[in-house]
């Protein structure tokens, strides 16, 4: 599938750096099944990943998540409607208290539900037309829910 669990890869979880985990936590639950519960250290700016083959994430947030790609927004910056009424646009986004759940299910070997909660804080400058903007500092929030998975 294209944006899941890592888009573009053909792996569920490239992670592999034991340091990147700030808490993890795992329990049975009433129907036999277990959630195993990550949350990841802060990272600033991480990159996902690009090859659907690699077995290393560029980034732990990319090995784990779907972050978004810095060169996207530079991308998005350069395009001819919006490089004209922009100019001077510095920004920063730092990925942090980002939680993975997951329901495994253990008789078949099989990942029942995957939720995803990205917190990404930016903070940035520019001009827009005529008007000067600093955002000192604004949250984004992303939930991702899958569920009824087919195998």
């Amino acid at each position: 599938m294209y944006c899941f669990p890592i888009r573009d890869s053909d792996y569920g979880c490239l992670l592999t750096d034991t340091e990147a985990i700030k808490t993890a936590d795992f329990k049975e639950l009433p129907n036999g099944n277990y959630e195993i519960t990550i949350v990841l250290n802060s990272e600033k700016t991480p990159e996902a990943v690009t090859d659907k083959h690699s077995t290393v994430a560029p980034s732990n947030h990319g090995a784990i998540f779907q972050p978004l790609p810095k060169k996207v927004i530079d991308d998005v910056l350069k395009m001819d409607i919006v490089a004209a009424i922009t100019e001077d646009v510095e920004f920063s986004y730092t990925y942090h208290d980002c939680k993975v759940v997951v329901e495994y299910e253990p008789e078949t070997n099989h990942i029942i539900m995957v939720k995803q909660i990205s917190h990404v804080t930016i903070t940035g400058s520019g001009r827009v037309t005529l008007i000067r903007l600093n955002v000192k500092k604004q949250e984004y929030i992303n939930e991702m829910h899958v569920i009824n998975i087919e195998y």
